[in-house]
């Protein structure tokens, strides 16, 4: 009897039913119907005590008020974080996930199924419904449209021999106006667009740089090493003003939000660090040992709650920052993930990998579409509207998510890394 009860149960929660109505759920629990107005409406109130940051244990001195607080949260439990503040999109059925699989054959043919999924929020601020996508395009418009306008028109205007071996990483100051590169000559190079000269050249260490980073104040640059440390470099005094001794292995990548660090390794771990301008905490706020490989991408969405982290193995792991716990950890390519990036609502991310796939996905690991590029991609950059991808054969694919296809292909004749 306990085994049919199972089966019929199992049955139910896989049937087709629920999965066409778990969004409703997600919103409940993690979305925008669990706080506020709508979640009066869909009569989704909790007890006030449950929901996170309600009340902040550490500043109640009283222990008869605290230990009575305690026993109620106790009682009631924890509500989850809320994650998302707009409606969830409807999980795609068996018969539309096979439908769009077939389209994906002829990309021009899934633009508009694609196009409400990357652009289109159901609420303006007001309330409102929009009226037209181009609403939503405008959001973040200073911030991701400069540059990316006219990328089908993208070409080489210039080649800067500044390394004698192949560079890890590089960064742009925020006008464009200066560029900043790492090697695996251990070389700091800091270069004027403006002015076409190099302003500076800094041995950090004896072995390769990895990445590097423009400090939030763009007064110092943070450099991660195949010697295990992360670097401080100022950019006002000339030299490196702090060395944290990081991990037990090569610091493979890197990313800054704010004053949030986070440092992945060949050590296979994944750490979160307080970064200060004058220097890094010696102890990390965080360490994540889920992952089995080593780890070859990182990026962090916006606020700094949530982290992604790609590995050799070809795996993903998601992480909540705030409650400093792993998510969810996906097989999503079969080879390495060389790069991972959120798209800039922080609604979904985009991978590529050794293995030549392009992929999308939704924060509970539901993709959306891929593509195989019959190379091995190692460098991806996005503004959610569009991608620029750099293969180790040496090109820079140019890739339209709304059109789910390519719009144009440049050979640099050497490895994009």
């Amino acid at each position: 009897i306990n085994a049919e009860y199972g089966e019929k149960n199992r049955a139910a929660l896989e049937s087709s039913f629920v999965s066409e109505r778990l969004h409703h759920w997600i919103d409940l629990i993690f979305g925008y119907k669990q706080q506020g107005p709508e979640a009066i409406k869909a009569d989704n109130l909790f007890y006030p005590l449950t929901y996170e940051g309600a009340v902040n244990i550490e500043e109640i001195h009283d222990p008869v008020q605290r230990d009575s607080i305690l026993a109620q949260i106790n009682e009631f439990g924890q509500t989850p974080r809320r994650v998302f503040d707009i409606p969830h999109p409807k999980r795609f059925s068996q018969a539309e996930r096979e439908r769009m699989q077939a389209q994906l054959s002829n990309p021009g043919n899934v633009k508009s199924m694609l196009s409400p999924i990357i652009t289109r929020s159901p609420k303006g601020k007001d309330g409102s419904e929009f009226a037209e996508d181009e609403q939503l395009l405008n959001q973040g418009k200073e911030r991701y449209n400069s540059g990316w306008v006219d990328l089908d028109r993208l070409h080489p205007v210039d080649v800067l021999k500044l390394h004698r071996e192949l560079v890890s990483s590089i960064c742009l100051s925020p006008l464009g106006l200066t560029l900043y590169s790492v090697s695996k000559d251990s070389l700091l190079k800091i270069y004027s667009l403006e002015k076409k000269k190099q302003l500076r050249s800094m041995n950090i260490c004896s072995l390769a740089l990895s990445s590097c980073l423009l400090s939030p104040d763009e007064k110092s640059v943070v450099l991660g090493s195949w010697d295990n440390n992360v670097y401080i470099y100022s950019i006002d005094y000339g030299s490196v003003i702090d060395t944290l001794n990081a991990h037990d292995d090569a610091v493979s990548c890197m990313d800054l939000t704010n004053d949030l660090l986070v440092s992945g390794s060949w050590d296979s771990c994944l750490k979160v660090w307080k970064f200060r301008p004058t220097g890094i905490e010696k102890a990390p706020v965080a360490v994540f040992v889920e992952s089995e490989a080593p780890v070859k991408c990182v990026d962090l969405n916006q606020d700094g709650t949530l982290a992604i982290s790609g590995a050799d193995d070809g795996t993903l792991q998601i992480y909540d920052l705030k409650s400093r716990s792993l998510i969810s950890k996906l097989e999503t390519h079969t080879d390495s993930v060389n790069a991972v990036s959120f798209t800039p609502d922080g609604q979904r991310f985009i991978t590529c990998g050794s293995d030549g796939y392009l992929k999308m996905f939704d924060l509970f690991g539901q993709e959306i579409f891929h593509a195989q590029m019959n190379e091995n991609l190692q460098s991806m950059v996005t503004d959610g509207q569009k991608i620029l991808l750099g293969s180790k054969e040496g090109n820079l694919h140019i890739w339209d998510l709304l059109l789910t296809q390519e719009i144009k292909q440049i050979n640099v004749g050497q490895s994009i890394s």
